[in-house]
């Protein structure tokens, strides 16, 4: 669920998690796939969608590694969601929504 006010999407994995993508969290994820924010459209490896819910986590989880991550994709209802709930996150972030 989507809070568009507070900026963030709910998603259930391990728990209640929020994705949260900060302008830090953006410059987080560029430096670890070593892409600019305007290059990671298109068709994403899994590593990548890892890295993204890494990002879009670490505002709640400071400490929260790419693996740990990984595992928190692991419990969630299906890859699908969790990529769908990233992506609207980062859309709300970047005004990027599509119409």
């Amino acid at each position: 669920m989507a809070n568009k006010q507070a900026g963030y999407v709910s998603i259930k994995l391990d728990k209640q998690r929020k994705f949260k993508y900060t302008f830090n969290a953006l410059v987080e994820l560029e430096d670890i796939l070593g892409k600019g924010f305007g290059q990671m459209e298109g068709n994403f490896k899994m590593k990548d969608l890892r890295s993204i819910v890494w990002a879009g986590l670490i505002h709640e989880s400071p400490d929260l590694t790419v693996e740990e991550a990984g595992d928190l994709i692991d419990q969630a209802e299906s890859i699908e969601a969790v990529a769908k709930a990233a992506t609207e996150a980062i859309e709300m972030t970047v005004g990027n929504k599509k119409k």
